[in-house]
């Protein structure tokens, strides 16, 4: 693919991409060379990429496996496999992806990650954004929810790093549904007919105080020309 960058595998940091860049395809992640696996949640290199043992270059978050997300600095990941070609359960063996990410464990390098989040503008997408430089400090098995074993992987985020872009996809999701400033009193002064939220805040006293109008409507019969409204062009509002 002629438009494809970054066209090899590597560790840590990817030229071109920035903590916070937000993905909406999968695929494109693939052609900048952040997560060249296609399908597959771990991407690692091996002997063809010219490392010794295989290592995991970044891992994907997508919602298929059980894995803990909300935290901010640090992330539970599953490994991959558990399920025959019929999807029936079987045990998750320490091989391909698994492997890389103990080794990654053992050795220490930087592993990117990508967490999936849901669309908010479209129900059956996902959007992606990464996260950053993280290490696997850990590697435990555990038996899962089908009675099988399955490995869990902690990572830690490092330090020193710009702004989590999770950090702040979590904050706007916050936002979208409630606002933490001072002398808030309503959510969207316009009821939704707006394609973004109109909040309501009162930050010069206290007279008005937050309050709940989720359920308030507004029916106000103004004549325009009463108010000698105009608009741009000067023209009283018929």
């Amino acid at each position: 693919m002629g438009v494809q960058t970054n066209m090899r595998r590597r560790i840590g940091l990817v030229s071109g991409v920035q903590v916070g860049d937000i993905f909406y395809y999968w695929g494109e992640m693939c052609l900048v060379g952040l997560h060249k696996q296609t399908v597959g949640g771990i991407d690692y290199m091996t002997t063809d990429d010219g490392t010794v043992e295989p290592l995991a270059a970044s891992v994907l978050t997508s919602g298929q496996y059980d894995d803990e997300t909300e935290d901010l600095e640090c992330l539970i990941y599953f490994g991959y496999g558990g399920a025959d070609k019929n999807s029936l359960p079987l045990d998750q063996t320490m091989d391909r992806g698994n492997l890389a990410l103990d080794t990654s464990r053992r050795i220490g390098n930087d592993v990117r990650v990508i967490r999936g989040r849901g669309d908010p503008n479209d129900e059956t997408s996902k959007v992606y954004i990464y996260d950053g430089l993280y290490l696997v400090s850990e590697t435990y098995p555990v038996i899962g929810k089908t009675g099988h074993k399955e490995f869990k992987f902690q990572m830690v985020r490092k330090p020193n790093q710009s702004s989590s872009g999770y950090a702040n996809w979590k904050l706007a999701e916050e936002l979208r549904t409630h606002d933490p400033r001072q002398g808030f009193i309503l959510q969207d002064l316009s009821f939704g007919k707006e394609d973004l939220r109109v909040p309501l805040v009162n930050d010069v006293d206290e007279y008005i105080t937050s309050q709940d109008h989720s359920r308030m409507m507004l029916d106000l019969n103004i004549d325009p020309q009463e108010l000698g409204c105009r608009n741009c062009h000067g023209q009283p509002l018929m």
